[in-house]
């Protein structure tokens, strides 16, 4: 009975403590982004931007899908002679279930993902000096509609990357 009261005064105790501490508010890093194939057009979209690029039908596939990778698509779709179009997200978010891109130049102009499944394919988690990092990967199929084109289904693998805050803690230095 009593190592249950000292025990309970230990935890009390911490609490406490952990209240009264003076928490960082350092801001958690969140990206996300998907790439895939329609047609002759290469789709790639990520929290900033969403490319089309006019592939001919002859673009590579990546072995294995990774951020890096995906990197590499993003500079390689913003520095490519082909690029077709570029929008901007209309809601700065987080991968949703249904997304929407405008033209800057021209607002009517438009494209909207809707998911129609989405499934997980890998999680990795990490701590990193007092932070969660957190990668999962996906393949998703989007109902892809743009501008007056008609309504198409398109299998994308994406990712989602979020690493937390330091929570207080120091950093690792």
């Amino acid at each position: 009975m009593e190592k249950r009261a000292v025990r309970r005064r230990l935890i009390l105790l911490s609490v406490a403590f952990a209240a009264s501490m003076p928490w960082s508010a350092q801001a958690a890093i969140y990206k996300y982004g998907c790439l895939g194939r329609l047609g002759d057009q290469q789709i790639i979209f990520d929290d900033t931007a969403l490319y089309i690029v006019k592939t001919g039908g002859h673009g590579s596939k990546p072995r294995k899908f990774s951020v890096d990778n995906f990197s590499g698509a993003i500079a390689a779709a913003k520095a490519s002679k082909d690029l077709d179009a570029m929008y901007e997200p209309a809601d700065a978010g987080v991968l949703d279930e249904t997304m929407k891109f405008t033209r800057k130049e021209d607002e009517i102009r438009r494209v909207t993902l809707s998911e129609k499944s989405s499934r997980r394919l890998s999680h990795r988690h990490r701590v990193i000096c007092w932070r969660d990092e957190d990668t999962d990967i996906y393949r998703k199929i989007y109902r892809y509609e743009r501008e007056h084109e008609p309504a198409r289904d398109i299998t994308m693998q994406c990712y989602e990357y979020q690493l937390s805050t330091k929570g207080g803690h120091e950093g690792c230095d």
